[in-house]
């Protein structure tokens, strides 16, 4: 492969640059680097909570916010510097975790949640909206995952009913279910923890 002449990598210099900057900036909107919310917690490795819901209202609004005690309302470490980590998955599927020690800003701009499933020009699933009302758990110890599951109808694709994927565990060593609320059904529909939902099957009334 014969080398280019100098003045040539001096005229492709710019382009290239530019070039790996959009794919090395972690807060563009462009490309892979726009992420979906999907689990967030706060604290420490041995004390910590489940923060989505929070995180996911933060985001939709676009702006900067900082990890906080203040921002999420509590301190599951007293005393002890926390950390927030964004479990998040780009556009090619791919999941990652973003970590923000606490004090850091957080560009909630470059993160996406159930209000903007698909980003600039994204379509939400058509029926999202029919869900009135979402728990997760078992018998009285159950959660409230409302948020959630309207993020995961209006992506349109099927997503497993388990703890990872609903943001929590209310009922640890219990088998669990989720149970859909959906206006005009009589009852609700339930999955148990294990099984698949498809947002299609569900809001076109075939499951």
């Amino acid at each position: 492969m014969t080398p280019l002449p100098r003045r040539q990598w001096l005229l492709l210099a710019p382009a290239l640059l530019a070039t790996f900057t959009a794919r090395a900036q972690p807060n563009g909107r462009g490309g892979d680097s726009f992420f979906r919310v999907i689990r967030a917690t706060y604290g420490t490795e041995r004390r910590n909570v489940d923060v989505t819901q929070r995180v996911l209202q933060l985001v939709e609004q676009d702006r900067q916010f900082t990890a906080s005690n203040d921002t999420f309302r509590t301190d599951p470490a007293v005393r002890q510097t926390k950390t927030l980590w964004i479990e998040a998955e780009g556009r090619n599927g791919m999941r990652r975790t973003f970590t923000f020690r606490e004090g850091q800003v957080v560009d909630g701009a470059q993160f996406r949640g159930y209000g903007n499933p698909g980003g600039p020009g994204g379509r939400p699933q058509p029926g999202w909206d029919r869900l009135e009302r979402a728990t997760f758990g078992a018998g009285q110890r159950d959660m409230d995952v409302t948020q959630r599951v309207r993020q995961l109808l209006q992506q349109g694709r099927p997503f497993a009913v388990d703890p990872q994927t609903l943001g929590g565990d209310p009922a640890y060593g219990q088998t669990k279910y989720l149970q859909l609320r959906l206006r005009g059904e009589g009852r609700p529909l339930s999955f148990k923890e294990g099984a698949w939902v498809d947002p299609r099957d569900v809001l076109d009334g075939r499951r």
